[in-house]
């Protein structure tokens, strides 16, 4: 099987948002979850500390530079971004290979064995906490079947994890009891 770097999948996005507003959107790495995005309220921009620098677009992946074990990290699913902007301790993922299958991607990066791995070379690094970079991921490799085989892999992983989702809405619902 071909093994691919993840530097060859994605690159770390880091263009500088445009500051055109009054109010904006900031994303911190506590406002992203285990795969989900907070809906986070406006800030105004004047306001707004240094970090948030970063613009992202659909279908990006935000990724936590510290902790990975965290799991601070969530795909874009938000179509309109223009009132977003990033906080510079999140990568900002974007795939360029189209021979890699996004969701299949996702699942490899964001596994708890990898998150497990990352968060053990993030501890051995010099620095007052443990983080990574880009640079350090990028040389990481995934299993890379033919794209039909990831769509098929990552097809069932959404169906466990759509079935996950509905048991944990179910468990939220359920009634107290003494």
């Amino acid at each position: 099987m071909k093994y691919v770097a993840i530097k060859d999948i994605v690159h770390s996005e880091s263009q500088t948002h445009k500051f055109e507003k009054d109010h904006l959107k900031a994303v911190n790495t506590s406002d992203v979850l285990g795969g989900e995005l907070f809906d986070v309220p406006y800030s105004e921009t004047a306001l707004l500390k240094g970090q948030f620098k970063k613009t992202i677009r659909f279908n990006d992946i935000l990724f936590s530079e510290i902790r990975p074990a965290n799991r601070r990290f969530a795909r874009v699913n938000i179509k309109e971004t223009a009132d977003y902007v990033v906080s510079t301790k999140l990568m900002v993922l974007r795939k360029f290979n189209d021979s890699v299958d996004l969701d299949y991607f996702y699942y490899c990066l964001t596994n708890q064995s990898f998150l497990e791995t990352l968060q053990r070379r993030a501890e051995n690094r010099i620095g007052s906490f443990p983080q990574i970079t880009f640079d350090l991921l990028g040389e990481y490799k995934f299993p890379m079947p033919t794209l039909g085989e990831q769509q098929r892999i990552a097809s069932v992983i959404a169906n466990i994890d759509s079935k996950i989702n509905v048991n944990r809405e179910i468990n939220r619902n359920l009634p107290l009891t003494a």
